[in-house]
């Protein structure tokens, strides 16, 4: 593969989750202190929004490693269950003993007695949830009677539930509203902006041994960020297989025509495909974010990473033919002026300089003096004869 090309001791764009190597950066890192702060402080319910693959999964699996000393945490990846089931999931976790056939009643008593237990011992437990978008609005309800065990006004059991951003208006329907009040801390993971994906791609590399200039030029980072739209699992797949491209190419850095091919592989942005050699011009690509597509302009030799203008709606047919007729027309139209000008020598005073013309008008008087005394058809004849400016040369 690619990493003896680059110098790599490591794949540093894994598929799966690298919490040894956490991007701590900016509000990833104040989030994540938050939510230990709510969960150590025991403060109740936090929820952490957050799009596909902007890296919520990984924030759980790092706050259960962080807090694992602790606290004693119930992790549940598919909430899709039935109230019974909830319940007994969480009581299989913390290892109590459950009689077979025990009603919801009575797993919800054992599991209060436990945590009253826990709570003189000074064990904090807490309940993270991943993918509640998923949740039933009965499951909704027990957490909600959960919330409701306290012992000197604090909370027995915390609760930490991550989701898509579905789960907002899951919360605020009309089965959640009273969990509602109890949320006390309403967290957003935002996607990667063009700024933290140039610093995460050189910290993935960094920690994979990479030592040198930037391997991903800013046109590449660029690209990426217009394809992924800041999605930390679209990354990780357009640098791999950008990596690979320019490897296979003897390429020493990757340009945008790298991360293009990758595109095209996975997510076929565009349906036309460059060409396939490095001679190729890395910046007529361009992202219309408007659609998320790729476009190609005209090689300029100039870089341009602006979003091509997709709102402009082309000019119909018939404006174009009414523009052709009106150019045909107005030359034709000037063509003929211009013969009429040169067959009766009829010029402009202003190309004549003002001495040479009063000459002229002199003998154009003396023309209209003898019309007056012959026939129109002599005046006619003798004026076309006359050469107005014989022997003048113009300015």
């Amino acid at each position: 593969m690619y990493l003896n090309h680059f110098n790599l001791n490591r794949f540093p764009f894994p598929n799966a989750a690298d919490i040894e190597h956490y991007f701590e950066h900016g509000k990833r890192k104040i989030m994540l202190q938050a939510i230990e702060y709510a969960v150590l402080n025991e403060e109740g319910l936090t929820t952490v929004v957050g799009k596909i693959g902007v890296g919520k999964s990984t924030m759980l699996r790092l706050l259960v490693q962080n807090i694992a000393a602790t606290v004693e945490t119930i992790v549940i990846e598919d909430p899709r269950l039935s109230p019974l089931e909830f319940l007994q999931t969480i009581a299989e976790q913390l290892n109590l003993p459950v009689a077979k056939g025990s009603s919801v009643n009575n797993l919800r008593s054992t599991l209060s007695k436990y945590l009253t237990k826990k709570y003189f011992a000074k064990k904090r437990v807490v309940v993270i949830i991943d993918e509640t978008q998923y949740i039933s609005g009965a499951v909704l309800e027990e957490i909600h009677l959960l919330s409701n065990l306290e012992h000197s006004e604090k909370r027995l059991l915390q609760w930490v539930l991550f989701g898509q951003p579905q789960m907002e208006a899951q919360l605020s329907g009309k089965a959640a509203s009273p969990l509602k009040d109890r949320i006390i801390n309403r967290l957003h993971l935002k996607p990667l902006t063009l700024k933290e994906i140039n610093s995460y791609i050189n910290f993935r590399l960094s920690v994979s041994g990479y030592i040198g200039k930037p391997l991903f030029d800013r046109s590449s980072i660029e690209l990426i960020q217009a394809i992924s739209g800041g999605s930390l699992r679209k990354i990780h797949l357009l640098a791999h297989k950008a990596l690979m491209s320019a490897y296979a190419r003897g390429s020493q850095q990757v340009e945008t025509y790298h991360v293009h091919l990758a595109d095209q592989e996975h997510f076929k942005t565009k349906k036309a495909t460059p060409r396939g050699n490095d001679n190729w011009d890395r910046s007529a690509v361009v992202i219309d974010n408007s659609n998320a597509r790729i476009k190609k302009r005209a090689v300029s030799g100039k870089k341009s990473h602006k979003a091509a203008p997709h709102t402009q709606k082309p000019k119909s047919d018939w404006w174009l033919v009414a523009t052709v007729v009106m150019a045909i027309t107005t030359g034709a139209f000037s063509w003929n002026i211009a013969k009429d000008n040169m067959d009766q020598k009829v010029y402009n005073p202003r190309w004549v300089s003002p001495v040479k013309w009063s000459s002229v008008e002199n003998q154009q008087k003396e023309i209209m003096a003898k019309s007056s005394s012959n026939n129109l058809q002599y005046a006619q004849n003798s004026s076309r004869n006359v050469p107005l400016v014989t022997g003048f040369s113009f300015n």
